[in-house]
């Protein structure tokens, strides 16, 4: 009989630990998981605002690309090179800039420069 109730202390013990363990592991899991969610979060809203800053400077800078596109066929050069800034200016907007900058004959720049001189 003394053996019997050690073993039914015993069981208790370890249902009562069991139950101790069961109540704080989940609880312990649920707030590191909401802690990462948090941080998790931060990380993406900053990704996000980044990603949204670099997009609307795209747009704009393709925007203005292809009105300084329309904007050059009003001065003097090859139809050719207008054209050519036209379609840069609408496929890959902002590069448009590149093919301003060091074309030296598109837009009329040759005649730009010669009445500054």
């Amino acid at each position: 009989m003394f053996e019997l109730d050690e073993i039914q202390q015993q069981i208790m013990e370890t249902e009562a630990q069991k139950e101790t363990m069961v109540g704080s592991f989940p609880g312990e899991l649920i707030e590191n998981a909401e802690n990462q969610n948090k941080k998790a979060g931060s990380a993406i809203t900053a990704g996000v605002v980044i990603y949204v800053i670099l997009l609307i400077l795209w747009v704009l800078l393709g925007l203005a690309a292809f009105i300084a596109s329309l904007v050059c066929f009003g001065y003097s050069g090859s139809l050719t090179e207008k054209i050519l800034g036209l379609v840069i200016a609408f496929m890959i907007g902002p590069f448009y800039w590149f093919y301003f900058y060091f074309n030296k004959n598109y837009c009329g720049k040759n005649q730009r420069n010669n009445r500054n001189k």
